[in-house]
């Protein structure tokens, strides 16, 4: 489903250069969990960016379902990620002035989806059916994190990226959000690809990524 092959990534900045990503190559099949791990600075955002179609490389390919992404232009990018990629972010935005089952119709919208039967069983799922007329602001950090979730898989995607998802949450919530965002994956048959530096997950993955090794 993904291959990256000899990946890298090169920021111009006035007259310097930053190389962010330095020939980065992995396979990831169907069905697969995958930890993506690193300190800050490895290149983990930048490599979920690639994937995430938010970013193209300097050098190298990425093939996501036999599509060549190198080669996509914006909005053939905007087009794939909103139909086949679904993101959860460790601080998700939310249209602030919609209440929750607006903000997932939305979603939906962009892609001119329309399945309200689907936000309702999800949203059942994560126990926040009765938080549905609710706006983003009355909604606790734990809650707004629950919600994303929803968000990412409310389209059906092939892949769901979750970059920093539980950095900020203590041990328990951490579990929780770990397996929610797992059980929906399963559920919906999708590819998961969480990238982090917590290291409470490490040994939670049998496929890893880890950056820090590769720049030994």
């Amino acid at each position: 489903m993904i291959n990256i092959s000899s990946l890298s990534k090169e920021y111009i900045m006035g007259e310097n250069k930053l190389l962010a990503l330095n020939d980065v190559s992995v396979s990831i099949k169907e069905g697969e969990f995958v930890s993506i791990m690193g300190s800050s600075g490895s290149g983990k955002s930048t490599l979920m960016n690639i994937i995430g179609c938010l970013d193209v490389p300097t050098k190298g390919n990425y093939f996501f379902r036999d599509n060549d992404i190198a080669n996509y232009n914006s909005n053939n990018l905007a087009e794939l990620r909103n139909k086949d990629i679904g993101f959860v972010f460790q601080r998700p935005h939310f249209i602030s002035s919609l209440d929750v089952i607006s903000n997932l119709k939305f979603s939906q919208y962009l892609v001119r989806k329309e399945d309200e039967k689907l936000i309702y069983s999800l949203l059942d799922k994560v126990g926040l059916l009765d938080r549905k007329k609710a706006r983003i602001f009355e909604l606790s950090e734990g809650e707004k994190q629950r919600i994303s979730i929803v968000r990412s898989v409310v389209n059906s995607p092939k892949l769901i990226l979750a970059d920093e998802p539980t950095s900020a949450l203590d041990d328990e919530s951490c579990e929780n959000i770990l397996k929610l965002i797992r059980s929906i994956s399963l559920e919906n048959e999708s590819k998961l690809i969480i990238v982090t530096h917590d290291q409470r997950l490490k040994n939670k993955f049998e496929d890893k990524l880890d950056l820090d090794a590769l720049s030994v």
